[in-house]
């Protein structure tokens, strides 16, 4: 096995590594090579590409990495639902290589949660855990690792009879008072959707940090054949949205609204649009609709009170990997670690 690391890639290499990704059942956008084309901007943050081949020269690993810099030619790394691999059990070949190069250059601790899925996410843990990569502290889980999908692959009447009285009602009540969801966004629709999260952050002291700007979330559902949304009443937009292209599925964004205190039925609004937009198949390629994270079911009744409007749509509950974590040089890695509040200011 041979790892390498490379900041660029060639328009060759990055078609090939967008087709490994995609052929992988733990495909995820966060690992797209073109991703970083996308991703907010940050003065210290960068991305890495790494590979693993076998000795045949085979791709048997693909992960981009996310790296922000420290002091001394000195960084921490992310893989953000990577690295991707075929199976659950090449990480146990593909990682140590891997490891032993982002050592030598210069990370001191290291996150990854490849986006496998319940029995498969045990087993790509297992694998984890054997290596030494252990779950990562709470304050690091900074990705869901639960989730619920909503298979799209039936018609809008047979996904219609599956969501509860209470959607419905809530919907047909919303449509009657004029609000009204349509996959026109309006006039400059990625300045106003930054205008409208940058409110909800101000209004919710809601953080969106790593999340894409406006313009990204647009350019990257246009060009991956994603949903790009505008909600109406009475013929004035008062919210956006995203829905990103996430492999097969669609993944809702957090939307933007001109007014996040306005009392109406929004994410039901939302998630009712996704489904009914992706049913039948007639976005391609798309085969279930992601609520954008669940609450594990043995939560504290205060979470799982929170995803009541999502199961109204009949998900099905989903379990992904946790973040792990690994320190490659843990004597620095430990003062860092005690410098993280500060680290993801300078990520911002």
């Amino acid at each position: 096995m041979f790892a390498e690391i490379t900041s660029s890639v060639s328009p060759e290499e990055r078609l090939a590594y967008a087709r490994f990704v995609s052929e992988s059942p733990a495909a995820c956008y966060f690992q797209e090579p073109d991703w970083p084309d996308y991703a907010p901007k940050a003065g210290r943050t960068d991305y890495l590409h790494c590979t693993v081949r076998d000795d045949t020269g085979a791709l048997r690993l693909y992960g981009l990495l996310r790296r922000t810099r420290l002091a001394g030619g000195l960084w921490i790394g992310a893989f953000r639902r990577g690295p991707v691999t075929a199976t659950p059990d090449d990480l146990t070949e593909t990682l140590p290589p891997l490891l032993t190069a982002i050592r030598k250059e210069g990370c001191l601790t290291l996150t990854m949660n490849p986006r496998w899925e319940d029995d498969e996410a045990d087993r790509a843990t297992a694998r984890l855990d054997a290596l030494g990569i252990g779950v990562a502290s709470e304050d690091r889980q900074t990705l869901h690792d639960h989730t619920g999908l909503v298979d799209v692959r039936r018609t809008p009447d047979e996904l219609s009879k599956s969501f509860s009285p209470n959607h419905r009602r809530q919907v047909k009540q919303a449509h009657k008072k004029g609000y009204l969801v349509t996959d026109d966004p309006g006039p400059d629709p990625g300045p106003t959707l930054s205008r409208f999260l940058g409110v909800l952050e101000d209004r919710r002291n809601f953080s969106l940090a790593g999340a894409p700007s406006g313009p990204g979330q647009i350019a990257h559902a246009q060009a991956k054949g994603g949903i790009v949304a505008g909600v109406w009443r009475n013929g004035e937009r008062i919210g956006l949205f995203t829905g990103l292209r996430d492999a097969n599925r669609i993944l809702f964004m957090a939307g933007g609204w001109q007014d996040p205190d306005a009392a109406f039925p929004r994410s039901p609004l939302i998630l009712d649009y996704l489904v009914s937009r992706t049913a039948g198949g007639a976005l391609p390629g798309v085969d279930f609709v992601d609520v954008g994270g669940l609450s594990p079911e043995d939560a504290p009744d205060e979470e799982t009170s929170r995803d009541r409007v999502k199961m109204r749509v009949s998900p099905r509950r989903v379990r992904l990997v946790q973040v792990h974590e690994i320190d490659l040089r843990p004597a620095l890695a430990g003062a860092v670690r005690n410098a993280r509040p500060l680290l993801r200011k300078l990520r911002r």
